[in-house]
């Protein structure tokens, strides 16, 4: 995600206090922050990404489904051990 720079603090903080969100870093690159999320549907994620307040202030938002996950928490999937 990319937020107008004098608002990152404030988007942080916006984004700390979702109930949503699992994750949240600043990164370098072309993004400033990393978030990564979690919701019980599709319409949730929809209403996230937009009708959030802290849109506002946001430059883009790009999302990436997780299609499934091999590695969590340092450990391997237990399909994996085999």
């Amino acid at each position: 995600m990319r937020a107008v720079p004098a608002a990152v603090d404030s988007v942080t903080a916006a984004l700390a206090g979702s109930p949503h969100v699992r994750y949240v870093s600043f990164v370098t690159g072309e993004r400033q922050l990393l978030v990564l999320t979690a919701f019980p549907d599709e319409a949730a994620l929809h209403d996230f990404v937009t009708r959030c307040p802290w849109l506002r202030e946001a430059v883009s938002v790009d999302v990436s489904m997780v299609l499934g996950s091999l590695k969590r928490g340092g450990m391997l999937a237990p399909w994996l051990l085999d």
